[in-house]
């Protein structure tokens, strides 16, 4: 199981750092403002600028960090309890 465990770890680290290396190449060629919600009819009805690129993945890879960690914490969590 803790195989399987590092290997999606090391599949979602490689995906996150090949997202990033694109969105580093490409954010001249994006447009300022880009769609960010589409309606029931396939049309966009919300835009924002190309940030958002930016911001939901590294929401994400924070997420991704603490979840991956977890383990960690929860050795810190129990350290701070004996010391009190």
């Amino acid at each position: 199981m803790e195989r399987i465990k590092n290997l999606t770890d090391r599949i979602c680290e490689v995906m996150f750092a090949a997202y990033f290396i694109w969105l580093a190449f490409s954010w001249r060629r994006l447009p300022e403002v880009l769609p960010r919600h589409f309606g029931i009819d396939g049309e966009p009805d919300s835009y924002g600028g190309k940030a958002i690129l930016v911001i939901v993945p590294v929401v994400a890879l924070i997420l991704f960090l603490f979840l991956s960690y977890a383990k960690l914490v929860r050795i810190l969590i129990f350290l701070l309890k004996i010391n009190k």
